[in-house]
């Protein structure tokens, strides 16, 4: 949202019974928590961080308890209602639109569904969702296997390879997820997934990407910053409106993953959190 979008939202908000919203930000390290704290700062709303690091790769059982969450997972968002009981929010994808629809008054980052925006609306959320219900559902796929494999099988020669071609075969997914998101991002006139600023897709889609990349889940580091990997012959293609890329297989992805985290609101997410993948 714009200094202007948001200012307008700020003199319109504090005309109803309502008064600034108290918000608290649940933050697990290495988590999806940190879409929630890029958006809050793309929105420039104030809020209390509870941050807490994983132990032994999970959130401590007094964290979960303090989040007020049922289920445990984060980021949790609390928003503290005057007499009355609190919201607790989880699912990121849920607090991103919940956020959206009541303070992204200009539809800066969610379009609103009026006439004329019907069409950016649902590319936005198109974005939105695919983040989990396909980019994070096919790579937690082979982390969950990596998790799970019996020792047995990570003893045995025979075992190894049946892990190296599972792991193989699950990769086609991700590798499609990339390859549509980089003609997505070809096809495009904009410099983000939906236009020349950041919206709730790129909110959303952004940790998946990194997420991957991070974990290294069909598809390895070398392959999307490119450099001696086993794809130069692909790299060495015609990029857009003539440019020769050798940045790595999904060029115009990675040049986006890095254009969001240039911005000044992710910026300031990550120095407040904290924010770290290399756990």
């Amino acid at each position: 949202m714009t200094r202007t979008a948001n200012s307008a939202y700020h003199a319109r908000y504090s005309q109803t019974a309502h008064s600034t919203p108290h918000l608290t930000l649940y933050f697990l390290q290495a988590s999806r928590s940190i879409r929630v704290a890029w958006l809050l700062e793309l929105l420039e709303l104030p809020y209390q961080l509870e941050s807490s690091p994983r132990v032994s790769n999970k959130a401590p059982a007094a964290f979960k308890e303090a989040s007020g969450s049922r289920l445990g997972k984060f980021p949790v968002l609390r928003d503290a209602q005057p007499n009355s009981e609190d919201v607790v929010l989880f699912e990121s994808g849920a607090i991103v639109e919940s956020l959206c629809d009541r303070f992204d008054l200009a539809g800066d980052l969610i379009p609103r569904a009026e006439e004329g925006k019907t069409y950016l609306r649902g590319r936005v959320l198109t974005f939105v969702h695919a983040a989990e219900g396909m980019i994070m559902l096919h790579a937690l796929a082979i982390l969950y296997f990596r998790w799970n494999v019996p020792q047995a099988f990570r003893e045995s020669s025979e075992g190894i390879e049946m892990m190296r071609e599972t792991e193989r075969n699950m990769s086609v997914n991700v590798r499609n997820d990339f390859d549509w998101l980089e003609q997505e991002l070809s096809a495009s006139t904009g410099l983000y997934l939906v236009g020349n600023s950041v919206t709730a897709a790129d909110v959303m889609m952004g940790f998946s990407v990194e997420f991957v990349i991070a974990r290294q889940l069909g598809i390895t580091r070398e392959e999307f910053e490119g450099g001696n990997d086993v794809h130069e012959k692909e790299e060495k293609t015609e990029g857009k409106k003539g440019e020769t890329t050798g940045r790595g297989k999904w060029p115009r992805l990675k040049e986006w993953l890095e254009r969001c985290h240039g911005t000044e609101s992710w910026k300031r997410a990550v120095r407040r959190t904290g924010y770290t993948l290399d756990t």
